[in-house]
């Protein structure tokens, strides 16, 4: 649920910057190898000397197809993938560290800690 919410893909001049629910991970333009996008998942091909990145789920693809738009995954998956085959459309600077993305899995937890321990301490 956390990654449905706030996943993100920051690109830059050196890679892009994927963050998932747990970790921010960095990927160089010279190890991706393919950009793909299937149901509620994004992977980023890193051939065969890395695993794959993958963002999962990435949002309810169903619901948005329903409404009557593109999956904001679908879109994001094809302009990743334009960034890959057309260099000239990358971002010639470096992304600021607030735009390189922050894990909230992490915080989730300690507030979902916090607040079963307040409901426990009121009974």
């Amino acid at each position: 649920m956390a990654t449905a919410l706030t996943w993100r893909i920051t690109a830059d001049r050196d890679g892009l910057w994927v963050t998932g629910a747990w970790r921010v991970r960095r990927v160089e333009w010279g190890a991706i190898t393919a950009v793909r996008h299937s149901e509620d998942v994004i992977s980023v091909g890193t051939g065969k000397d890395h695993p794959d990145v993958e963002l999962s789920p990435t949002g309810w693809a169903w619901l948005e197809r329903r409404s009557g738009r593109d999956p904001y995954a679908v879109r994001a998956a094809d302009e990743v993938g334009a960034l890959l085959l057309h260099p000239e459309l990358r971002p010639a600077e470096e992304a600021p560290t607030a735009r390189q993305g922050t894990p909230v899995g992490p915080p989730l937890v300690a507030v979902s800690v916090l607040w079963g321990a307040a409901v426990l301490l009121l009974l």
